[in-house]
């Protein structure tokens, strides 16, 4: 049969950024118990069924609790790995089609984070070392080294991006491709 030419295939070998936005495109966001990346670059984690039944009984409690915040829509609940702003399209293709974290996660209590006009309620992972290590083992290298695994559970939208990415750190500064110029040292007078 005939072979249908795909943006992709050219005779040449894909580019690494071509490589990376195929294996986005493969997976999908919220597939539980699967570790992916979202189309913005993001690596998370959608815990299995169990896990995920555990946590909306928490997320709905502290909507019960302060009924000012809204849930964050069950799809909606994961746990982030690495910042997508720390993602490059390297570190994309190493995630396989199939990631899965080997171990169960379980759950600190809630905890309220604040930062700027975003306001949200968390629970941190216990399972802290186990992902950075999971992480490291995945990618090679782990790039969020500041990140305090967590679920978001609610927040004054119910979007999740209105959540506090960070509850405990600021965000990261994103990897710069050039080094910075030193600055000219003034001239004594």
């Amino acid at each position: 049969g005939q072979s249908v030419q795909t943006e992709f295939d050219f005779g040449k070998t894909p580019s690494k950024k071509a490589k990376a936005k195929k294996a986005v495109e493969k997976g999908a966001r919220h597939n539980p118990g699967v570790v992916t990346v979202t189309p913005s670059g993001l690596l998370l984690h959608t815990p299995n069924k169990a896990t995920q039944e555990e946590i909306i009984k928490v997320r709905d409690q502290v909507v019960a609790d302060h009924p000012e915040m809204k849930p964050l829509a069950d799809d909606a609940l994961h746990v982030s790995l690495v910042n997508q702003r720390l993602m490059t399209p390297e570190l994309v293709e190493k995630v396989g089609e199939a990631a899965s974290i080997p171990f169960e996660l379980t759950l600190k209590e809630p905890k309220r984070a604040v930062e700027g006009d975003k306001e949200s309620w968390y629970a941190e992972v216990n399972e802290q070392a186990e992902l950075d290590q999971y992480v490291s083992e995945l990618l090679g290298i782990n790039p969020d080294l500041d990140r305090v695994y967590h679920v978001s559970l609610a927040n004054k939208t119910g979007n999740p991006r209105q959540s506090v990415a960070y509850p405990k750190q600021h965000h990261p500064e994103p990897k710069k491709a050039e080094p910075k110029k030193a600055e000219p040292v003034p001239k004594p007078s």
